[in-house]
């Protein structure tokens, strides 16, 4: 009885193929499509995040230099000086006085 049944093979028309794979491209493009644009909106976010960290990190640097600097003698004095218009005993402070009579911002 086995003998007598022919086997019966399915033949699927290659254009057949090629459309279900045409479409299942799509199908795979269109599904993934909404991830990437939200992939690359996030790596411009993390890009943008990661310039702005570098820039505050080379500022936290120059600032924690300016402190070095200013907690030194020298730069306690010029503070002294130039900012609180203080001056060591036995200076003299000399005024200019423009024509008007006023002493002039220095």
């Amino acid at each position: 009885m086995s003998e007598g049944r022919e086997r019966f093979k399915i033949v699927i028309p290659r254009n057949i193929i090629i459309l279900s794979l045409i479409a299942f491209i799509l199908f795979i493009s269109l599904l993934f499509k909404d991830r990437y644009l939200e992939y690359k909106k996030y790596s411009q976010i993390y890009n943008k995040v990661k310039n702005e960290n570098q820039k505050l990190e080379l500022k936290i640097k120059d600032l924690k230099e300016n402190i070095n600097e200013l907690n030194t003698d020298d730069g306690i004095e010029k503070i002294a000086r130039e900012k609180l218009k203080l001056i060591k005993s036995g200076e003299h402070v000399i005024k200019i006085i423009d024509n008007k009579g006023e002493p002039q911002n220095e």
